[in-house]
């Protein structure tokens, strides 16, 4: 179910993302806490990667640059400073 729930969570286009990366961290610490953890690194990183709004293309390139240290949260500090730049664009 904490899977599914990953797979179904979008990161919104209108509105701040913090909720929606905290919200996808507790789902991967229950599938940790059930047994059934996500390797970290590549797949959870993938994961959250193929959840990023169109708005913020740059995020995997940025990510690029130094791929041994990407993990969940440095997408989401990348993605906060996207989405600062997005909504002072707009």
């Amino acid at each position: 179910m904490e899977f599914k729930v990953i797979l179904d969570t979008q990161i919104p286009e209108n509105s701040h993302s913090a909720p929606t990366f905290a919200k996808l961290t507790v789902h991967f610490a229950c599938l940790k806490e059930f047994k059934y953890e996500i390797p970290k690194g590549r797949v959870e990183r993938d994961v959250v990667l193929a959840k990023v709004p169109q708005y913020m293309n740059v995020v995997p390139h940025l990510l690029n640059l130094n791929s041994n240290d990407i993990t969940v949260q440095s997408i989401e500090c990348i993605a906060r400073m996207v989405w600062q730049q997005h909504t002072c664009d707009t």
